[in-house]
């Protein structure tokens, strides 16, 4: 008697992608922290994405696409956070020019 497996059984969270999630959401959140919070959240769904393209089968999917989010709010949280950065950066040059 054969029986036929089916790996969705016993998939995996893919790795990094809570971690990816919840620090990309914090670099919105906390605008200031964007630039670093959201630069760590791109490296770590960057490695997470590395290991579900070698083995996409041994992976659950809503964890793919909590990793993709991660990495949309990073990007996102790093733009805002720069363009923060950029204008309190300014707002202190002028202050200090106005001395």
């Amino acid at each position: 008697m054969e029986t036929t497996q089916s790996n969705a059984g016993n998939q995996q969270d893919v790795p990094n992608a809570m971690a990816a999630l919840i620090l990309g959401i914090c670099s919105l959140v906390f605008c200031g922290l964007g630039p670093i919070l959201g630069t760590i959240a791109i490296v770590l769904s960057g490695k997470g994405k590395k290991a579900y393209e070698a083995n996409p089968t041994m992976y659950k999917e809503s964890s793919f696409k909590n990793l993709k989010a991660g990495r949309v709010c990073g990007i996102i949280g790093l733009i805002v956070g720069g363009l923060v950065w950029i204008f309190y950066g300014s707002v202190i040059i002028a202050a200090l020019a106005n001395m």
